[in-house]
Formats: C-alpha cells, structure tokens, sequence
C-alpha cells in the first residue's frame, strides 16, 4: 500500500506491537538530491505533545483498521484483573519541600506514595503460585501504563501521568493511580484508614526533617558569626577555595601538605624569572593563600 500525505503511519518495527499514542501523521514527502524518498512526519507523545522528524518512506506502514483493532484488543487484555492480589505490606507517604517563596519553603506530605508488596509468592516452590504472582505484577505494570497514556488520564493529569516508578518491590504511584487500581491489591486494612495512617506518619517525618534543617542552618549561623563572616562573606569564600581547589589541581580532602608541594611545583613551572607568565604567578599565590587560610 502507498502512503500519501495524510495518511496515518507507523514505524515498521511497532507495527507489531501498535498503539494509537505512538501514531503520526504525513505532512509532505519529497525527494531529496541524494537520493530515496521521504515523508515529513508529525509525531504524537503520550503526554500529548507533539514533534517533527522526517523518515525514509521505506520504513514507514499505513495504519489499518486491523492494527488499530488488534491495538484495542491488547489494551482490553491488559485491564483484564486477575484473580490473584497483590498484598502489599507498607504504604508510605512521600515529603516535599515547598513554599510561595524559597526562603518560605518547609516540609510538607505529598501526594505520592511508596508502596512495598508481598514477594514471597514469586519465589515459592509451587509453581502454580508463583506463575499467578509473577502475571499479576506483570500484568498490573501494563494496565497502569495503558491507563496513563488513555486521553482521559492525559487531560486530568498532564505530564504528571508518567511521574510513577514501577520497578522492583517498591512502586511509587501518585494518589490517582493508587486509587484507580486498589481493587488490584490485597491490604491489611481498608485502604482509607492506611492513608489516613500513612499522612500522619508523613507530617511527622516532615516535622523531623524541618527541624534536622532547622538545627544545621543555626549551626550554620554560628559557625558564620563566630568566624566574623555574613552568608554572603561565607558563601564568597567556599567559591573562592573551590576555584583555588581548581587551579592547584587538587581535591576536597587536600591536606596542607599536599597544598605546599603542589604549589611549590607550579611555582617553579611558573615563576616569572624562569619565563612564567607573573599574572597566572599571582592567583597561584593568592589559590595558596586561600587554602592555607581555610584550614587554620
């Protein structure tokens, strides 16, 4: 079948596996001088989003009512929910620190969650369980992938959609998708009370971690004033040792040691009287000067 401008295509290696969010759009085809023929192609993202690359017509396909009902079918299979349930174990809220301003910023729950599930079916020596485990995490890591590229979602959510981890024993899923696929998993308790259990816990460790900030930004003030030096003077002189870190070629954990013999061999490359250049001569002596001083 020839592909004309307009057509709906796909990429030859995701025919197989073709879903309507990976679809584009011909815009023009052309031949260039070098030879071959092209089409100019505008491509959809399952955020919804777009964008347009041009691709050798050979290795494009037409998309057919066949590809597109073999595709809903797939999606049809993937939120077919098996009888086996996930348990899940722990629930834990994440943290965040937010604010209206950068200076106003303090810890607070968000809506995000940790979820740490049952694996001891996955390695059971019945084969029949551990058959039911291992397709029922597989299948729920595709439901909630097609769940999130659906335009519903997509419009509810935007770009927060694809903000979820489902790897290992620890997911992290936003509220909405731990809601829409509760019924998947097996709790210890109703899923409300968890929640409830799991915020607390979270404005508890965010009250811990504001205060963990609060003690180093006061330890920090006092460093700053018994060294005489405002956070502008002490942020000032971290840049400047971090430079003269730099120019020394040295790290971190440079002792004084290490700071006198490597510049006494760049002196000695250097030094104006052994036809060095004397401006570089200068911020040698004052990146010296700098480490030396910051660790008195």
């Amino acid at each position: 079948m020839g592909i004309a401008k307009t057509d709906r295509v796909v990429r030859k290696r995701d025919a197989a596996t073709f879903r309507p969010t990976y679809m584009g759009m011909v815009c023009n085809i052309y031949s260039p001088p070098w030879g071959g023929t092209y089409a100019t192609v505008m491509w959809g993202r399952p955020n919804g989003s777009y964008f347009q690359n041009w691709v050798n017509l050979d290795d494009l396909v037409v998309v057919t009512p066949e590809m597109e009902q073999a595709a809903s079918l797939r999606e049809q299979q993937a939120y077919e929910r098996p009888a086996y349930k996930l348990r899940v174990k722990k629930v834990y809220q994440h943290i965040v620190k937010r604010g209206p301003l950068p200076e106003d910023f303090v810890w607070k729950p968000d809506d995000r969650y940790t979820l740490t599930f049952d694996t001891a079916d996955l390695y059971t020596k019945d084969k029949a369980t551990r058959r039911s485990a291992k397709q029922a995490f597989a299948t729920l890591r595709k439901a909630i992938k097609y769940y999130t590229h659906t335009d519903e979602y997509k419009h509810s959510y935007g770009y927060t959609a694809y903000d979820y981890d489902l790897s290992g024993s620890d997911w992290n899923l936003p509220k909405d998708l731990l809601l829409e696929f509760a019924e998947w998993m097996q709790f210890d308790a109703p899923l409300g009370e968890i929640l409830r259990d799991a915020r607390v816990q979270a404005e508890k460790h965010a009250q811990e971690q504001e205060a963990r900030d609060q003690q180093w930004y006061k330890r920090q003030e006092q460093w700053q004033k018994a060294n005489g030096q405002s956070t502008f003077e002490w942020i000032t002189r971290a840049s400047e040792v971090d430079d003269a870190l730099d120019l020394l070629q040295l790290n971190s954990r440079a002792t004084q040691d290490d700071i006198k013999k490597r510049y006494r061999v760049l002196a000695k490359q250097h030094h104006p009287d052994t036809g060095g250049d004397e401006a570089y001569m200068k911020r040698l002596n004052r990146a010296y000067q700098v480490l030396t001083r910051s660790l008195e």
